[in-house]
């Protein structure tokens, strides 16, 4: 799953009703960050289909692991470097 990404409108002094364009890229925003539960994608740490993409590339990221270690829960954020499970901050991958 690729990380989602919203367009962002250019605007231009000479551009007619700006206001109202920006006003629409804000509640645009705000309904895709707040407006409904965010789906974390699904991964597993074991290597194979699904695994977890490099940690560098979704610096900030958070995911959901199907087989998570004993006790840790199953969501992960990545540093940029390793997925570390959100629990304890100890490395899944």
């Amino acid at each position: 799953m690729t990380r989602p990404t919203l367009t962002v409108p250019t605007i231009t002094p000479q551009m007619a009703g700006w206001d109202a364009t920006i006003n629409t890229a804000i509640s645009a925003l705000q309904t895709f960050v707040s407006g409904q539960p965010y789906a974390l994608p699904l991964y597993t740490v074991a290597s194979g289909a699904g695994q977890l993409p490099a940690a560098a590339s979704y610096q900030y990221c958070l995911a959901v692991v199907s087989d998570a270690t004993s006790g840790k829960g199953p969501v992960v954020v990545s540093d940029g470097t390793n997925w570390r499970y959100v629990s304890d901050n100890s490395v899944a991958l």
